[in-house]
């Protein structure tokens, strides 16, 4: 069943739990997070970054997604990951996506605050949530400063209130893709963040993160938990590992072992974000 993101995040705060958001860019991935979802009881995001979209061809793997939900047992809200423009969030919008993330992070701070906003501005006109993005969640190989790019508690508060925006996404020391070394999450900008901000608050960078410090985030206030990396892995070495049997020919039963996998991946992570048994 298709169900807006607001409804769940709005449960997940009160009830001090994370929803996972599932990055997918195929039927095997989508098939594999949505299974761990009805097996775990758990509600589900199931999003997609502009890449991912271009991969699977734009409205027809909406479609697909859209199917899936439509048909799951458990609550899946669909939306858009990273969207960088107000086109690429109008089109999601227009396209079906019930939420879409406008990441304005790298601009200037008024910048990010007139973009996010002209997105509020036509989603909230066709009932779609918004999260937006303050302070910038980096990629490690670019060789950005963590410390610099964190988000600040006065600019997420001001941002909040001028935008308008549903969900928040911060960056605390989070990291996308691999991290380098452990991560250090700011639990302490956590909690500044939080009291300064009532909307859900979201933590992009959710692979390689330790269970006990997801917990930790989760109790200080995150309400949706982004997991990508993770799915990736699981998926290209299951699929090396599976290609090497060379009698096994058939699409369907090279991909079987890659779908459990995630669906394993996924099943794990619920746990963690506590939010199985949460329908």
């Amino acid at each position: 069943m298709i169900v807006s993101s607001k409804i769940l995040l709005k449960k997940a705060q009160e009830r001090k739990y994370a929803v996972g958001a599932f990055n997918t860019s195929d039927l095997e991935i989508t098939k594999g997070i949505v299974l761990a979802g009805e097996e775990m009881k758990s509600p589900i995001i199931l999003q997609t970054s502009e890449g991912e979209i271009k991969h699977g061809g734009m409205e027809v793997f909406f479609d697909t997604l859209k199917s899936f939900a439509e048909e799951a047992s458990v609550p899946i809200n669909i939306n858009l990951d990273h969207g960088k423009s107000f086109e690429m969030c109008k089109w999601a919008i227009d396209t079906g996506y019930n939420s879409v993330m406008i990441d304005g992070s790298k601009l200037e701070l008024a910048k990010n605050i007139e973009l996010t906003k002209s997105v509020v501005d036509y989603a909230h006109s066709k009932d779609v949530v918004v999260e937006g993005e303050i302070g910038l969640v980096p990629t490690p190989k670019k060789g950005e400063d963590v410390e610099i790019l964190k988000t600040n508690p006065k600019e997420a508060e001001r941002f909040v209130k001028e935008t308008g925006v549903d969900f928040l996404a911060v960056g605390i020391g989070n990291v996308h893709g691999t991290y380098k070394g452990e991560p250090k999450l700011d639990f302490g900008l956590l909690q500044e963040i939080k009291r300064v901000v009532s909307i859900p608050l979201v933590l992009h960078g959710g692979s390689g993160i330790s269970g006990e410090d997801i917990k930790k985030a989760v109790s200080l206030g995150i309400c949706k938990i982004n997991v990508n990396t993770e799915l990736r892995e699981a998926f290209t070495k299951t699929l090396r590992e599976s290609l090497k049997d060379e009698d096994v020919v058939k699409p369907y039963d090279v991909m079987e072992p890659v779908e459990e996998a995630i669906e394993k991946v996924v099943k794990n992570k619920i746990a963690i974000f506590g939010s199985a048994n949460k329908i």
